[in-house]
C-alpha cells in the first residue's frame, strides 16, 4: 500500500483543528471533498482515524499513533516552505553586474551602484569584469543581470540608459617631452609607441578609437587590466593609454587625444527584466 502525503497532511489539519469544516476553511478547499478524502484515507488503511464527538473529531487510539506520524510530516513541510523561501530571497536579492576594466575611474558607475543598494539594502551585488562584447552577450543569455558597456553594440532586445561619455587619454611622466595636460594631436605622437588593449577583445571599439593613429605610432598590445601601465621617461617610452571621463579637470601629464570621437558607457540589460532592482538602476542612470 502506497500513502498519499498530501492526504497524511489533511489528515494533521483535521486532527489539529477537531472538525472538517475548520480544516477546510483553513486548508482553502472544499468541506465535502475533504470529508471524501478523510474517509477514503480510513478505507485505505483499515481502520478509524477518528470518532465523532457532537460537532468535534476525536482521534482514535489508532488515529493519535498515525497523527504522530502526520505532524513530523507537516513540520517537515514547513521546514522545507521555509528553505524554498530562502533560497528565492537571495536569488531575488542578488543582482548580478558586468563592468569593462576601465569602470573603476569612472564616478558615475560607482554612484549608481551606491544608490542602488541605499535603496535596496539587502540587495547583494556581484560584480563580472569584462569587455563590452562579452558582457552584452551574457546579458542576452541571462548569465549577468545587467552591464556597463560602451558603444557600439547591437541594442536589440535590450532597455539601455547613458551613464557617461568617455575619451581616451594618454598619460606622461615628468620629463617626457611631451608631459603636459593639453590634448594631443595624433600627428604630435609620431615615431612614438602606444600601449593599448588587444584588438580581439572588442574589434569595434578598437578600431573606433585607434583608426586616427594607423600610421603614425606603434599599436603594442598589453595586458590591459584597466589601470595605466607605469609609464619610462624617456623619448621612446610606450606611452600608456586608457579611458576616463570626457571634459575632466586637467591633470599634469594627462593629455586627452584628439581624434578618436568619444563614446558613450550604457548601462544595459535585457528589455525584457521586469525586476525592481534592474528597473531602479535604469532609472538611476538618467
Amino acid at each position: 500500500m502506497r500513502l498519499d502525503l498530501r492526504e497524511l497532511l489533511h489528515f494533521a489539519v483535521v486532527a489539529e483543528e477537531g472538525t472538517v469544516t475548520a480544516a477546510a476553511a483553513r486548508l482553502g478547499i472544499a468541506q465535502p471533498w475533504l470529508s471524501q478524502r478523510m474517509k477514503g484515507l480510513e478505507d485505505r488503511l483499515g481502520f478509524a482515524l477518528f470518532r465523532r464527538i457532537g460537532r468535534r473529531l476525536e482521534l482514535t487510539d489508532a488515529g493519535v499513533r498515525m497523527f504522530d506520524h502526520a505532524r513530523r510530516l507537516v513540520a517537515t513541510e514547513k521546514a522545507l516552505l521555509n528553505e524554498v523561501a530562502m533560497i528565492r530571497g537571495a536569488v531575488v536579492n542578488r543582482l548580478r553586474v558586468g563592468a569593462p576594466p576601465y569602470s573603476g575611474r569612472i564616478a558615475a558607475v560607482g554612484d549608481m551602484l551606491t544608490m542602488l543598494s541605499a535603496h535596496l539594502p539587502s540587495l547583494s551585488v556581484e560584480m563580472e569584469v569584462g569587455w563590452s562584447p562579452h558582457l552584452i552577450d551574457r546579458v542576452r543569455h541571462g548569465d549577468i543581470d545587467a552591464a556597463f558597456a560602451t558603444a557600439p553594440f547591437d541594442s536589440t532586445g535590450l532597455a539601455m540608459v547613458a551613464v557617461d561619455t568617455l575619451q581616451r587619454y594618454l598619460q606622461f611622466v615628468a620629463g617626457d617631452p611631451l608631459f603636459g595636460s593639453a590634448p594631443i594631436a595624433p600627428g604630435d605622437l609620431s615615431g612614438r609607441a602606444i600601449a593599448v588593449f588587444p584588438r580581439g577583445v572588442n574589434p569595434q571599439l578598437y578600431d573606433q578609437t585607434f583608426a586616427p593613429l594607423q600610421g603614425i605610432v606603434e599599436l603594442v598590445a598589453t595586458g590591459f587590466d584597466g589601470r595605466p601601465l607605469k609609464p619610462t621617461v624617456g623619448g621612446q617610452a610606450t606611452i600608456p593609454s586608457f579611458f576616463g571621463v570626457a571634459r575632466q579637470p586637467p591633470q599634469p601629464g594627462l593629455r586627452p587625444l584628439i581624434g578618436p570621437e568619444p563614446t558613450t558607457l550604457w548601462l544595459v540589460a535585457r528589455a525584457d527584466d521586469e525586476r525592481s532592482a534592474i528597473r531602479r538602476l535604469l532609472v538611476r542612470g538618467t
